[in-house]
């Protein structure tokens, strides 16, 4: 089943499953996580801990805003991010260039 859309915007039924997974690619520990459910989640958006939109009486959330919804849930980093590929031309990859390496 696909998500519906609306401008970016995901339904906050899926936002615990969008946040562990965000969280594990992004080096964050989701076991706090573990213990929450919608309820919880609705109850957060209610109080207004983190972002989210009211749509036509249906709650939706940016995926863009992860980050200070992960705070708010208390997820804490426990690693820096895996690296993704080097775009050509860059500070990263000239330095790591064996041609540009200081000589010795």
């Amino acid at each position: 089943m696909t998500s519906r859309t609306l401008g970016g915007l995901r339904p906050l039924a899926e936002l615990l499953r969008v946040l562990r997974e965000w969280a594990e690619q992004e080096g964050y520990d989701p076991s706090p996580l573990n213990n929450v459910g919608y309820r919880n989640t609705l109850d957060g958006v209610i109080a207004g801990r983190f972002p989210a939109e009211r749509i036509n009486n249906r709650w939706f959330f940016d995926p863009a805003k992860l980050e200070p919804i992960a705070k708010a849930f208390g997820l804490m980093r426990e690693r820096e991010p895996a690296p993704g590929p080097v775009p050509a031309g860059s500070a990263s990859e000239r330095r790591s260039s064996p041609d540009l390496a200081p000589a010795a």
